[in-house]
């Protein structure tokens, strides 16, 4: 399966700090900087503070995958915003399932995007 997008849900936020392109955003308008937290969804594409900018919520996505994953995997964020493997037993905020695999950090992934987030107990 290549990669690709199907987007449900997107909605706008207003940036508040520069975006990267396909990388997972928080509520604020902010771009993750804490591995595993509570995200509003992946930018669509990258922007600058103040810039309002389409956020996928709900449905597929392209986002920057942090490390190698495989088809099937639970997400969480990195530090950076990219999508990496997530770690059950660190009480990280589950975003989505990898629909396709990534070699390694930097590389494209489809995320299924479930539109609410899985906290396991920490």
């Amino acid at each position: 399966m290549g990669v690709t997008f199907h987007d449900v849900l997107k909605l706008s936020l207003t940036a508040t700090g520069s975006v990267s392109a396909a990388r997972v955003v928080g509520f604020d308008g902010a771009q993750a900087t804490t591995k595993g937290q509570l995200v509003a969804g992946v930018a669509d594409y990258g922007v600058a503070m103040g810039d309002d900018f389409p956020v996928t919520m709900l449905g597929t996505a392209l986002v920057e995958a942090g490390g190698e994953i495989a088809v099937g995997t639970p997400l969480t964020c990195d530090a950076a915003g990219r999508a990496i493997e997530a770690d059950f037993e660190d009480g990280q905020y589950i975003f989505g399932i990898a629909m396709t695999a990534a070699t390694g950090a930097g590389k494209p992934i489809e995320a299924f995007l479930n539109g609410w987030q899985i906290k396991p107990e920490e």
